[in-house]
């Protein structure tokens, strides 16, 4: 029987032991050291341990073993080894079996688990399909299991990838990454390790691949246009395989359609439309491979939004002269669409065009009005009203 033991790095030992059942009588073999010396040239060193147990290279453990100790004298970088058992004898004189439990170095020498290269996973391949992707590889020895790992970004560190899959054949078909599935047009590493139990090889190669669509994306559905001032915001249902989206859109009485493409989302507004104007829109999807089948097609006029004065009453009415200032409690809940030139004199100026929109409902919507005086009233009225769907707090003090 033979046993070869290859290091993936040379180690430093001065030491090697290998245990045998107690059972065994004799033993005779050898031992082969394989290591670099001092002027970086290879050697080897031959031990033979063909000699009765209980000699001085024999001890008995714990678990009630002998342990076969080879001393190499001082440390040498062990590059492998090999023992070779050519005979044993047990008590009762049979010859037919040899057992070696146990192989260990000098304390503090080398890992607690030696890797040989039949142990690492080798040949791994990774094969993108749509939003998945297959990994194939060659089986190892010694082992019960793989532990598949991915990430989507590069990296000789296994602490920063994720486990994607515990599998005990030599392929696996990966659909997820970090909860969400697989995104085409992604790319993703993955590494196998192979398992024993608690123990756990060192990565595989690097492997990578980006998933990608295998059909064209099929028609838009759901389609919802709605007009506004000078405006048609148009939004659909996702399609499945679809990268981007294009809308086609064209004045009613006109030929050609002007085309919006490498639209991201399923929302989208045409904006510097011509108010009172019928214009006839449609959308598609697209992907690497081609523009899906149009949707139906679908017509919208925008139109001027004018407000007006919603009847607020005006018996005893305070003039607005006579305000000094008003200002939110709350200076930061304004709507980011007024790109910061909110002022708070809108609350105020009987412009109905003008108005307050919260940046949040639930912060605080408290307004403080200073006056020029002291005033008598027994009223406030203010005016919620709404533009382009949101509701808004406008026209302030009266």
């Amino acid at each position: 029987m033979e046993i070869a033991i290859p290091f993936v790095e040379e180690v430093e030992t001065e030491q090697i032991t290998f245990a045998i059942p107690s059972a065994l009588d004799t033993i005779a073999g050898e031992a082969v050291i394989t290591y670099t010396d001092e002027n970086g040239a290879e050697q080897h060193m031959l031990i033979d341990f063909n000699e009765a147990f209980g000699g001085s290279a024999i001890a008995r453990n714990a678990d009630d073993e002998n342990v076969v100790v080879i001393n190499l004298g001082t440390k040498v970088a062990v590059k492998k080894v090999t023992i070779s058992v050519t005979a044993v004898t047990d008590a009762n004189g049979a010859t037919n079996y040899v057992t070696v439990s146990e192989v260990s170095f000098l304390e503090n020498i080398v890992p607690e688990n030696p890797v040989t290269n039949q142990s690492m996973v080798t040949g791994l391949v990774a094969i993108a399909g749509d939003q998945t992707v297959d990994l194939k590889w060659n089986r190892s020895v010694n082992i019960t299991g793989y532990n598949v790992y991915i990430s989507d970004e590069y990296s000789t560190d296994l602490a920063d990838y994720e486990l994607a899959a515990e599998v005990i054949d030599e392929e696996v078909t990966i659909a997820s990454f970090d909860g969400d599935k697989l995104t085409n047009g992604d790319t993703y590493y993955f590494v196998v390790t192979s398992t024993s139990g608690t123990w756990e090889s060192a990565m595989s190669s690097i492997v990578s691949a980006t998933p990608e669509t295998v059909e064209i994306p099929t028609q838009v559905q759901s389609v919802v246009v709605k007009a506004g001032d000078e405006s048609i915001t148009v939004s659909y249902k996702a399609v499945k395989n679809a990268e981007w989206y294009n809308i086609y859109y064209k004045e009613e009485d006109e030929d050609e359609y002007i085309k919006t493409e490498n639209i991201f989302g399923t929302s989208f507004t045409l904006t510097n439309l011509i108010n009172d104007t019928t214009y006839d829109l449609f959308v598609t999807a697209t992907n690497y491979l081609g523009e899906g089948e149009a949707s139906h097609e679908y017509q919208a006029t925008p139109t001027e939004e004018i407000i007006e004065d919603p009847g607020v009453p005006k018996t005893n009415m305070l003039p607005v002269s006579n305000i000094a200032s008003a200002r939110l409690l709350a200076p930061g809940n304004v709507a980011d669409s007024y790109d910061g030139q909110f002022d708070a004199s809108w609350l105020y100026d009987e412009d109905y065009e003008t108005h307050w929109t919260a940046k949040q409902w639930y912060w605080s919507g408290a307004v403080e009005y200073v006056f020029e005086k002291a005033y008598e009233m027994d009223y406030l009225v203010c005016v919620l009203c709404s533009v382009n769907g949101i509701s808004i707090f406008s026209c302030g003090l009266k």
